[in-house]
């Protein structure tokens, strides 16, 4: 299925000049980047409270006190616990990553079949990731490190040892969109969530449409609108 995609994106020129070349065994992507985030995060909060941009204050979604013309949930699984959006059909995945010591692994090469090696600093890269949508416990499993160990000796040139192992909880929708938009009978209030595990993605868009849509009045895309779902009171 996966190849069939890339040939037909391929024959359309879909991906432009970051893939010229492929064979049975895949395809090079030219120009690719990972994002950190635990370091980008931090930075843009820190770059943001230094200029008066951001601050803390508590907002609690069962007894909402407005004090400001919008307020946005973008608190990832968070949203699960906001009563004003139970509505929302939100789809839960459990996934999990290795952290690994290794040596020779380039650095500007990231590695993906199935699943991917993504270098990092000082000799370590993350091997991931697992996709459990129907999971009963939320800790770190010996049957998805087997899995992603079974990746990390298959993708990584030489031996290596595991130094981390993280579970995340993804939050998603049944048509894989993210969800953005007002509450339709309290318009003070609205969501960003539903992300998946395209976070990085979509998110930087998505707040896009939120800032055109609050500066400008720009309806927020159809696909992605929370309107998309039949709105039921709690």
């Amino acid at each position: 299925i996966e190849r069939g995609a890339f040939l037909a994106k391929a024959a359309r020129g879909d991906f432009g000049e970051s893939v010229r070349e492929w064979d049975e065994r895949g395809f090079w992507c030219e120009g690719a980047a990972a994002v950190n985030t635990r370091k980008l995060l931090p930075a843009v909060r820190a770059r943001l409270e230094a200029r008066g941009l951001f601050r803390r204050e508590r907002w609690d979604a069962g007894a909402p006190e407005l004090r400001h013309a919008v307020v946005v949930d973008c608190t990832g699984r968070g949203v699960l616990a906001n009563p004003l959006f139970g509505w929302i059909p939100w789809r839960l995945s459990k996934g999990e990553l290795l952290t690994v010591k290794t040596r020779g692994l380039p650095q500007s090469v990231i590695l993906n079949d199935g699943r991917w090696v993504m270098p990092m600093d000082e000799g370590q890269a993350c091997v991931g990731a697992t996709h459990e949508p129907e999971f009963v416990s939320e800790d770190a499993s010996p049957a998805a490190r087997s899995t992603l160990e079974d990746a990390a000796r298959a993708l990584l040139p030489g031996d290596y040892a595991v130094t981390g192992h993280e579970v995340g909880i993804r939050v998603g929708t049944p048509d894989r969109e993210p969800v953005a938009g007002r509450h339709p009978e309290v318009p003070a209030v609205g969501v960003l969530s539903g992300l998946g595990n395209k976070g990085i993605l979509s998110a930087p868009a998505l707040a896009r449409q939120w800032m055109n849509h609050l500066s400008e009045g720009v309806p927020i895309a159809p696909a992605q609108s929370a309107a998309r779902f039949r709105f039921q009171r709690g």
